[in-house]
């Protein structure tokens, strides 16, 4: 078959084989130059400024289709990955997971000495600045979350919920109280 630029699909195919080996071979560098193959998702290539990250999160894209639907990519490319040990789940996203349940476990002992989670981002605990940071971030997701703005798991909803976490902090109470008073007279 034939395309509109006399091409034929065979040469396009050879093309696309041909590009997804010096990407394979590019990953093989990266991985001797690195140790390891998960390639941040920005990173380009020295030279031809490929963009090796995106081929990376691609691979693993075509991965998931394959092991859902049987096509996406081939055994053979699956294969190939693997013999460098190749990960075909980000450890980005699987360090993202383990950073949020390790803080999850530094609020929970923050609550347990201090009753609860009263935590301002400002706020300069003696041993835990990172907490306050963390505690604002769950409150801001979960405020846009509220509001469809971005999602935020409802597993980590629930997590917080169990433990008796205040979404609300008590600066934005006062605030709030404050308007009130000020623009409505007193409670």
């Amino acid at each position: 078959s034939s395309t509109s630029n006399g091409s034929t699909s065979r040469d396009i195919k050879t093309t696309t084989q041909s590009s997804w080996n010096e990407n394979f071979e590019q990953l093989k560098q990266f991985k001797a130059a690195h140790g390891h193959s998960d390639v941040p998702q920005s990173y380009v290539t020295r030279g031809d400024n490929s963009r090796l990250g995106r081929w990376v999160d691609r691979q693993r894209q075509a991965y998931k289709q394959y092991t859902k639907t049987g096509k996406g990519t081939t055994k053979e490319r699956i294969c190939q990955l693997e013999s460098i040990g190749f990960v075909w789940v980000s450890t980005r996203k699987t360090i993202t997971a383990l950073a949020w349940n390790d803080m999850f476990e530094r609020l929970k002992t923050y609550m347990s000495k201090h009753g609860n989670s009263a935590i301002q981002q400002g706020q300069r605990l003696k041993d835990d600045l990172e907490l306050g940071i963390w505690v604002a971030c769950q409150r801001k997701r979960y405020r846009l979350h509220q509001s469809g703005k971005k999602n935020m798991q409802e597993e980590k909803i629930r997590m917080l919920d169990n433990i008796g976490f205040t979404w609300v902090s008590d600066r934005a109470i006062k605030t709030s109280l404050s308007w009130n008073e000020n623009h409505h007279g007193h409670l």
